[in-house]
């Protein structure tokens, strides 16, 4: 089947606006090698530690950057995984837009930083809301447009008939109608393979993808040292190492047991996000989320003394508001979605039992 132009769009705009990130990427790692970025004179850190962190910064636009061409070649190519990827890759332009949109409605309730007129001030609310704007549809585009029927039937490779590809040797592209569908094989066991391997929904492959994601970022977490919320406290030390410990491994394992429809990691997602809810609500919206949040904001100050912080005159109320939705949703909407499909995992359980047999 022929691409249909919003695919050959969709590809077009991943591959630009990936080559662009690339680009970013490329032109900021050149400044750290050229000895662009200063360490800050105040900084008693290591300098090869600050210079590894610093590699950071063109590794955030880099990858992406990568993640998008493949998945731009993939759609050129009509590869059903590319459809997926960019469905997730839509997911977190829908996050990503989501955020920016919360910090400028922020930038719009608090009082500007001093030092800033009324004319920067005017852009960067302008420019904010715009790029958010902007990744919030093309999120929205991206999500419905290739979850329509029309565009998973591109994607779909048609049978070969008679040793010939489908549309020659006279064969039509759309399978005739008149044609009965072959009766469900069945395995040794009896038991139809379409039993035997139950689809996934795409709704779990997507969390479990981009939970596998996180795990990535993680260690960065562990490398820093960075603090972390635990309901009502503020873990530092080796308590914060281990809590990140136990969250990666709780992510390896439940992101791999959701590929592979495991009725026992979908059950231990779901504790886990309500985990999540629970701890953001406590630790942001109960007595004393104003201090914990100050507490956090000055750990994470002395790990770069180079950054200033924020204006005394800034109230953090807002940004407590923020990460409270933002951490609220994070974890609501998969959690929705590891309730929803739990038939998915009853016919796997059924299957592997059946084969068990």
């Amino acid at each position: 089947m022929r691409r249909s132009v919003g695919v050959m769009v969709s590809a077009i705009l991943a591959l630009i606006g990936s080559s662009g990130a690339i680009g970013i990427g490329a032109l900021a790692l050149l400044g750290i090698v050229a000895g662009s970025a200063v360490q800050p004179k105040d900084y008693s850190g290591s300098p090869m530690f600050f210079r590894a962190m610093m590699l950071l910064v063109p590794l955030i636009y880099i990858l992406p950057g990568v993640w998008g061409i493949v998945t731009g070649i993939g759609l050129l190519q009509m590869k059903n995984w590319a459809r997926i990827s960019i469905i997730i890759f839509s997911v977190l332009l829908l996050a990503f837009g989501l955020i920016i949109g919360l910090s400028s409605s922020v930038f719009f309730l608090t009082n500007p930083p001093p030092g800033m007129d009324r004319h920067e001030v005017a852009f960067v609310r302008v420019f904010m809301l715009m790029l958010a704007a902007t990744l919030i549809g093309v999120g929205v585009w991206w999500l419905v447009f290739f979850n329509r029927a029309r565009v998973k039937e591109q994607f779909v490779a048609l049978p070969m008939l008679a040793g010939f590809p489908a549309g020659q040797a006279g064969y039509p592209i759309q399978p005739s109608y008149h044609v009965q569908p072959p009766p469900p094989t069945t395995s040794v066991t009896g038991v139809p393979q379409a039993q035997q391997r139950p689809q996934r929904p795409l709704s779990i492959t997507i969390i479990a993808w981009l939970m596998l994601v996180g795990c990535l970022f993680l260690p960065i977490n562990l490398a820093l040292h960075t603090p972390a919320s635990l309901f009502l406290w503020v873990l530092t030390g080796w308590r914060a190492d281990a809590f990140y410990l136990i969250v990666m491994a709780l992510l390896v394992f439940i992101a791999v047991g959701l590929l592979r429809l495991n009725p026992y990691a979908r059950m231990v997602g779901i504790g886990y996000f309500v985990f999540a809810i629970l701890n953001s609500a406590v630790f942001f919206f109960a007595p004393g989320g104003r201090a914990r949040l100050a507490r956090i904001l000055e750990l994470q100050h002395s790990l770069f003394p180079g950054v200033q912080g924020a204006s005394p005159q800034m109230d953090p109320m807002p940004f407590i508001l923020i990460g409270g939705v933002i951490g609220f949703l994070a974890a609501l909407v998969p959690l929705y979605f590891l309730i929803a499909k739990k038939q998915a995992f009853e016919k796997s359980l059924v299957a592997q039992h059946a084969a068990v047999r």
